[in-house]
């Protein structure tokens, strides 16, 4: 029949499912991108692929790195590790310089290293790897900067803070990353970060303090899990951020119920938190496309999320206490909701008939099972 939709196949539909699901296939090259996924419509800032023109990577040893320079000085990307033998400034022969990500393991080179850095007036994205001394102030040199990471060390480090005011400074900053952090409290300095538009402080285990945030353009904070902040504290003051689309908080601490201040989130696409409940103001989230409780001590799932007229996505993995047969409830009531994960064991026969005869497909993932209608 002419105009008949093309049936997707069963390897269509589980690509789109575990994309949808944040699942990404594994070895590809990938950076923090300084917008919001548009397909999927997240509100996160997702990672995507590079996609420079040349690359110098660290499949090319350290060793032959001046002669790589040599030969390639319209090298657009650079991976590498910075060694005893590396000489930061030949990277100054990188005036197209776009991106580059190094693993700093002699950390006497990162003044050099920046300073060279900053001769490039196209560099838009820095990893720096590794770090176990203070972000040096030559940091400000790199003005072009739109995102920025710096991860911690696996364990606490104490040396990261404080930061040099020239970080503040970054006016076109969009993506900052800097995970597993020492600082119990976020600056306050990071307002000045005025086109900040994605903050992420996953793995900061002493984060216990957030400063008010007047980042108008803010739509996505990761603030991980492990860490020391109550969502009583937070939750206020990321209400007030009024372009917020992309939300996790995952606290070390007991969950308990968010205040009602959550509901004032209007514009919040994707909301991942450790809670036992969610407040009765969460009707008001219209805009909500996905919600992942996995991992967590919640027990129900309100259930006017089968009313959420753009709920697209519910994770519910590992959810020991939670009311089964209710969530299953919204999940069949909802007329927009497309993507259910859940425990392989959660769903048993007569609770998979109902989701089989409702028009949903079950994909085996790993331990969980993920269902999907399609429209």
């Amino acid at each position: 029949m002419a105009g008949a939709k093309k049936k997707k196949s069963v390897a269509q539909v589980k690509k789109e499912t575990l994309g949808a699901l944040g699942i990404k296939a594994p070895g590809k090259r990938t950076i923090w991108a300084p917008v919001v996924d548009k397909e999927l419509k997240w509100g996160e800032a997702t990672l995507t692929e590079r996609a420079w023109e040349e690359e110098l990577n660290d499949t090319d040893s350290v060793s032959n790195f001046a002669v790589k320079v040599a030969d390639r000085p319209k090298v657009r990307n650079i991976f590498t590790t910075i060694e005893k033998n590396f000489d930061p400034k030949k990277v100054a022969v990188f005036t197209n310089l776009l991106g580059a990500s190094f693993n700093i393991r002699a950390s006497e080179h990162l003044e050099a290293l920046l300073d060279a850095l900053g001769q490039s007036k196209n560099l838009h994205s820095l990893e720096l790897h590794w770090l176990r001394v203070p972000i040096p102030a030559a940091i400000g040199k790199l003005t072009e900067l739109r995102a920025l990471d710096i991860p911690g060390m696996s364990v606490i480090d104490p040396y990261m803070a404080p930061y040099p005011a020239e970080l503040w400074k970054l006016s076109k900053l969009e993506v900052l990353r800097l995970g597993a952090h020492g600082f119990e409290a976020l600056p306050k300095e990071i307002g000045q970060l005025a086109n900040l538009q994605s903050l992420h402080l996953a793995g900061c285990r002493n984060l216990a303090k957030l400063p008010k945030l007047k980042l108008e353009r803010l739509e996505s904070i990761d603030l991980g899990s492990g860490n020391q902040l109550t969502s009583a504290h937070a939750i206020p003051i990321l209400a007030e951020l009024p372009n917020l689309r992309f939300l996790r908080l995952r606290s070390s601490l007991p969950g308990g119920t968010p205040p009602a201040a959550l509901g004032k989130m209007k514009n919040l696409q994707f909301l991942s938190i450790g809670a036992s409940a969610l407040p009765k103001e969460t009707a008001k989230l219209e805009s909500l496309i996905a919600f992942d409780a996995a991992w967590s001590a919640l027990e129900t799932i309100p259930p006017s999320f089968a009313e959420l007229p753009n709920f697209k996505t519910l994770q519910v993995e590992q959810t020991a206490k939670l009311d089964v047969a209710g969530t299953l409830d919204i999940a069949l009531k909802s007329k927009s909701l497309r993507w259910l994960r859940w425990d392989v064991t959660a769903i048993d026969a007569p609770k998979a008939k109902r989701l089989l005869d409702a028009g949903w497909r079950q994909i085996k993932y790993g331990g969980d099972d993920i269902w999907t209608k399609l429209e």
